[in-house]
């Protein structure tokens, strides 16, 4: 059958319009070459046409005009192109999603070359992550920290305990800002949701037929990891499921001194259909790992920053035995109520100050001045660590999902999900830990549609229950950083005895070194919470609301150094316990207008609350006695997204405005913290051949409050008019908080930082594909610490991969810090005595073979 059909054909900004006469038959096509395309239907058009026309002058039958749009394969994974469900628990696109929010694809983390969590900042706006001691654990968003989320689910605390394997998943969704009410309690500043990799892919959809693939990587310093994964269909009493694996394995050197990651990851995931409306999945992940810390440099100047002049010089002698000090070396008077804590002694090293130029100290005591003082320029390498140092991580992870499919669209999920770590570290700089935690939390929840006249509505409600069990004990009474000279490395007059339990009087007057924090906590919460996601026409409302019944225990039963209770407040010789019980409630509210060109402005306005947590994700028995265990937080965010009709290109700009308050854990202070900024996105497939990811961070944080301060020693002995020299022995301290003046801007967040990545990829005539990537990430200057002292420079450091791919093997090739850029990273903690040189150029080599 003949009809003459009107076409118009779009070819990237081109049409072609054309009354064309011919058979019509559909098919798929692969748009490869749209100009060559082009010219081809133009001829077809004018022949067949004319050859119509000749033959006869039938009447023509008009069609409604359509379009044919270019498709390009996204080779690289840099569009967010499957629904997010760790936002809101719905299967919105990122495009309709109404928060900042960024996901990163394994196939992104692969051709990028990412390396950890650190190197999200390329993608990510709001990314930045100052060091925690140099162990890439969790990020900071939005100057804040920020949680580690599971398939959904808040892990156990792991701010710098081992490394975060992002390898291990097949997407990682960067979510700025509180929690949605259907998750929880949650950080201010945000959460990295971690996807494993399973059988099924973003469709729901379960392998075809059994895959997997082996790989090495090599890179710079000893750098060495193995990795293996696969997985396979299978069928059971008849019913259809996947089973998909990941192992890796690390034993590598680094850069800097001591610094050597080990680690070994195993994870599984199941999915099965168990009937045919009832669905499962489970599995677990698996990971041990050591990695000691990395604090950096220390004696921090201005000049050291802009000049890499470090000062050198030994410190007094003080130790009286083995190879380390000991607390009967660096206290004097250790005896019942004595000292902070009572019974720990006065410190021969600590000095209390008002500010600056107001500080109770002998500029003439022995232990101050260093000996033969001198100037060197430090190899950055050379770092505040010991080969005595350790770190060592055992996390374990399982969960178990039933999935009921019921009728009119409902869905009923039962979820189960369990995360335990076991840490312990020492470093000789003055702290040792050991975390023992463990959480387990079951969730009931209930989807379904809903139809209100002209609004159609998808909801969720349900109800949760979450157990947290934490042990923290900790030694960090004397943290006297200045003391070490990195040029000449640890020696017993700047180590400290690695924390003990127990009696720690080993003879008269003679002490080993006693843990000062002994916690142990368990929370229960039990939350209920609902969902409405509302569509009318182009408008869409969002509104969420959560109550959350929490219950918490405390026990603090560390010792001083004589043997005293750290903590007994009402002096019956007992450990202190503290038992509190609290209701709190969040809710969200999200309004969007989608436009018929592809933008969506949106609107959110979000309160939450958080849990005031320790290092092991505990709580304390002092916040729990006063009721300081909970935060509250704040969110205004105002944001527009674009989402081009082809989906080659996708778009965010985001302004937000959200704030917190947080009891200092160390004077018992009660911090506001308010952050304020703008965040861009963007991700561009230009053609087949091009594409670009960009970000940009406008962003900062102010504090309200007096907290404990460490002072930078350097600007306490310029007030004194003296050398830093003469001080290096000692460490300034202001536990009053004065000398900030009340309010004053965080440290270490950068006003601005942007991102900037071009990608190729090509084709090759038989089979396979070539990938390349370049960027470069700037970051402004910014002050290192909120006592303004050091301010750090701004810098770029570029990137690139180019990589080979065929049906059963690829290769890649990263260069990390192409240029060679020498930079600092402010420290997460003692910002002011610490700050964390760049490592320099590195090479990694990365080969799969894949069945």
């Amino acid at each position: 059958m003949f009809l003459p059909v009107r076409t118009r054909l779009l070819f990237n900004n081109f049409y072609i319009k054309a009354n064309v006469v011919g058979e019509c038959s559909m098919g798929t096509y692969n748009w490869r070459h749209p100009q060559k395309l082009a010219l081809a239907v133009a001829a077809a058009v004018q022949i067949l046409g004319g050859q119509a026309m000749a033959e006869d002058q039938k009447e023509t039958v008009e069609l409604e005009d359509y379009i044919l749009k270019e498709s390009v394969e996204d080779t690289m994974g840099i569009m967010p192109s499957q629904p997010v469900k760790s936002v809101f628990g719905l299967g919105k696109s990122i495009a309709e999603t109404p928060r900042s929010v960024s996901d990163v694809s394994s196939d992104l983390i692969e051709n990028y070359g990412l390396r950890d969590i650190n190197d999200l900042v390329r993608l990510a706006p709001g990314a930045y992550t100052s060091s925690f001691f140099g162990v890439p654990g969790a990020l900071s968003l939005r100057g804040d920290a920020a949680d580690n989320y599971f398939r959904g689910f808040k892990r156990v605390e792991n701010p710098g305990n081992y490394a975060t394997p992002i390898r291990a998943a097949s997407s990682v969704d960067i979510v700025r800002g509180p929690v949605s009410p259907i998750y929880g309690a949650g950080k201010v500043g945000g959460y990295m949701n971690f996807n494993p990799k399973s059988s099924k892919s973003a469709t729901s959809k379960f392998i075809e037929k059994p895959t997997g693939q082996f790989g090495v990587t090599v890179g710079s310093y000893d750098q060495y990891i193995t990795t293996a994964e696969g997985g396979s269909p299978f069928e059971l009493g008849g019913r259809q499921g996947g089973v998909y694996g990941f192992f890796e394995q690390e034993d590598s050197k680094s850069y800097f001194d001591n610094v050597e990651p080990k680690s070994t990851i195993g994870q599984i995931a199941f999915d099965m259909d168990l009937t045919d409306n009832l669905r499962t999945e489970f599995g677990g992940q698996y990971l041990k790992a050591k990695r000691i810390q990395n604090p950096g440099w220390n004696r921090v100047t201005q000049d050291l920053i802009d000049h890499d002049t470090y000062i050198t010089g030994a410190p007094s002698k003080m130790s009286s035995r083995g190879d380390v000090l000991f607390p009967d070396d660096v206290r004097n008077n250790i005896s019942p109520g004595v000292g902070f804590p009572p019974g720990s002694g006065n410190s021969k090293l600590d000095v209390f100050c008002l500010n600056y130029s107001n500080c109770f100290f002998d500029p003439k005591d022995p232990n101050a001045a260093l000996s033969n003082p001198g100037t060197t320029k430090l190899d950055r390498n050379k770092v505040f660590t010991d080969k005595k140092d350790k770190g060592e991580s055992k996390a374990a992870t399982a969960y178990f999902d039933l999935i009921w499919s019921l009728d009119n669209d409902m869905e009923l999920k039962n979820q189960f999900f369990y995360d335990s770590l076991d840490h312990n570290k020492y470093t000789s700089y003055g702290f040792t830990a050991d975390y023992d935690a463990y959480t387990w939390e079951d969730k009931v929840s209930l989807s379904f549609p809903l139809q209100i006249g002209e609004v159609s509505t998808s909801n969720v409600v349900g109800v949760n229950y979450r157990y947290y069990s934490a042990i923290d004990r900790e030694s960090y009474l004397d943290e006297i950083l200045d003391r070490r000279d990195l040029n000449v490395g640890p020696t017993p007059d700047d180590s400290f005895d690695i924390g003990h339990t127990g009696n720690v009087e080993i003879a008269p007057g003679m002490y080993r070194r006693n843990f000062n924090t002994q916690s142990a906590s368990i929370t229960k919460n039990t939350g209920a919470f609902m969902l409405s996601d509302m569509n009318w026409q182009n408008w869409n409302l969002l509104l969420g609301y959560r109550f959350d019944y929490y219950d918490a225990k405390a026990k603090e039963k560390a010792q001083a150094t004589n043997g005293d209770l750290v903590r007994d407040a009402n002096g019956d010789g007992r450990p202190d316990k503290a038992t509190n019980h609290n209701t709190t409630d969040s809710f969200s509210a999200s309004l969007s207008y989608k436009t018929p060109w592809g933008f969506i402005p949106y609107f959110t306005y979000a309160e939450s609350t958080a849990l005031s947590s320790n290092q092991a994700g505990g709580v304390t028995a002092s916040d729990v006695s006063s009721g300081n265990y909970l935060q509250d937080s704040k969110l205004r965010e105002y944001g527009i997204k674009y989402n081009s009709e082809n989906g080659n290109v996708y778009a965010a700009l985001a302004y937000y405005d959200q704030e917190k308050t947080y009891r200092d854990s160390q004077n018992g202070s009660t911090v506001l913290v308010n952050g304020k900024g703008y965040e861009g996105e963007l991700r561009w497939m230009l053609n087949q051949n091009f594409s670009m990811t960009a970000s940009a961070t406008k962003q900062k944080v102010r504090e309200k409050g007096q907290p404990f301060t460490v002072l930078n020693t350097a600007a306490v002995a310029q007030a004194y008019g003296l050398d830093p020299s003469q001080l290096y022995g000692f460490r300034f301290f202001d536990p009053t908080g004065q000398v900030l003046g009340g309010e004053y801007d965080r440290g270490g967040v950068p006003e601005w930082v942007t991102s900037l990545y071009g990608n190729y990829t090509q084709p090759t005539p038989w089979g396979g594909r070539v990938n390349a990537s370049l960027g470069f990430t700037w970051v402004d200057e910014q002050w290192a610490d909120n006592q303004k002292q050091i301010k750090l420079p701004d810098y770029t450091v570029w990137n690139g991969s180019v990589g080979y791919s065929e049906k059963s093997w690829e290769a890649l090739f990263t260069v990390n810090n192409l240029f060679n850029e020498k930079y600092f990273t402010s420290a997460n903690l003692f910002d002011s005595t610490l700050v964390f040189p760049s490592a320099p150029r590195t090479y990694t080599a990365s080969f799969v073979y894949k069945f």
